[in-house]
């Protein structure tokens, strides 16, 4: 099986995964947002409703801050406070961690 097969089941898998989801659907700029939001979970790495902002290259602040509201109804993600009561970081739900696990298995047998 060639690299572009195994990617076309993978999508396959990650379509089914995605419409059996007990999580709503999300919109693109929120998908392009949960990659930055988990990427930075499983780095360990703090990432605050501020610092997401700023990341004018998914889109603007307003709608920035629409969509996290939107994905924090949805149960994708949530808000952690800090020390410093001003600042939320931004954190992954279980059901979004087991998302991403049923991912992680598409690959895996997308690839036998």
């Amino acid at each position: 099986m060639n690299t572009t097969q195994i990617y076309m089941r993978f999508m396959e898998f990650a379509k089914f995964i995605e419409t059996n989801s007990n999580l709503p659907l999300l919109e693109p700029v929120e998908k392009k947002m949960l990659g930055i939001i988990a990427l930075a979970n499983y780095k360990k790495e703090r990432l605050s409703v501020k610092d997401m902002m700023a990341k004018a290259e998914i889109s603007s602040p307003a709608t920035m801050h629409k969509n996290i509201h939107s994905m924090i109804d949805k149960g994708w993600i949530y808000l952690e406070e800090t020390s410093d009561g001003r600042r939320w970081q931004l954190q992954i739900t279980n059901e979004c961690m087991s998302y991403f696990s049923k991912l992680g298995m598409a690959i895996k047998k997308s690839i036998k």
